[in-house]
């Protein structure tokens, strides 16, 4: 069962965002594992020097599956609400739908990636702040009264 409301303009614009990290981090994770060498995106492992990692593969696993596949987990809640139990029984604010929640989490965890991303290879480009601001919109946009309206459960 979904909720049917008509979606404010927010909504839309995180239903964009949300579908523009789709396209990026699914085919640029999934690279990433298949050719931990940096290879097929032309990235050098160089890149990595000052890391933990000696290759891309635990990145591009992390972004694949967290922040690709979350994005596609957060699309789908996004636009059809659905009501599922074990994200409504994990939902810290109960008068809100699930997904409030769920998309203040995806957005600080990009901006925690980013962040750390940072710190261990430093600030090489213009994609950093990019989609750290990307971040700050997914933890920001649900808190406009518009949002909060349209996920309130009562």
């Amino acid at each position: 069962m979904t909720i049917t409301k008509k979606r404010p303009v927010t909504c839309w614009l995180l239903l964009c965002l949300a579908c523009f990290e789709v396209i990026s981090a699914v085919p640029t994770g999934l690279a990433l594992s298949i050719d931990p060498t940096g290879g097929l995106l032309n990235m050098s492992l160089d890149i990595l020097a000052g890391s933990p990692f000696r290759d891309f593969r635990i990145p591009g696993l992390i972004l694949l599956t967290v922040l690709g596949l979350g994005a596609v987990l957060l699309t789908i809640a996004l636009f059809l609400q659905p009501t599922w139990f074990w994200a409504a029984f994990l939902n810290p604010c109960k008068r809100r739908h699930w997904t409030w929640a769920t998309t203040i989490l995806y957005g600080l965890v990009l901006m925690g990636w980013i962040a750390t991303q940072v710190v261990m290879i430093g600030f090489g480009s213009w994609l950093q702040p990019l989609y750290f601001g990307v971040g700050l919109a997914f933890a920001i946009l649900p808190a406009t009264p518009s949002m909060r309206r349209h996920l309130s459960l009562r």
